[in-house]
């Protein structure tokens, strides 16, 4: 393959990887920014600053690291 048809590969990829980027990282950032608040999702009651707290909550439910060590089962034998 010479670097002529690289370049052209590139091209044509570019476009959709654009578009992945705006329609995969944007929403990533945001659902980071909102694990760390405590909020029911209504627009009556506005969202509560938790810090760190949810993620200690999750780190010490015995539920989240079934659910870990479930998932890691089923890719690893799929």
């Amino acid at each position: 393959m010479n670097r002529d048809s690289r370049s052209t590969y590139r091209l044509f990829l570019l476009p959709m990887a654009v578009l992945l980027g705006f329609l995969l990282i944007p929403p990533a950032i945001y659902i980071i920014y909102l694990s760390f608040f405590s909020w029911g999702g209504s627009a009556v009651t506005p969202p509560l600053f938790v810090g760190l707290n949810n993620y200690v909550k999750m780190i010490g439910d015995d539920r989240f690291w079934l659910g870990l060590l479930r998932t890691f089962y089923y890719t690893g034998t799929a």
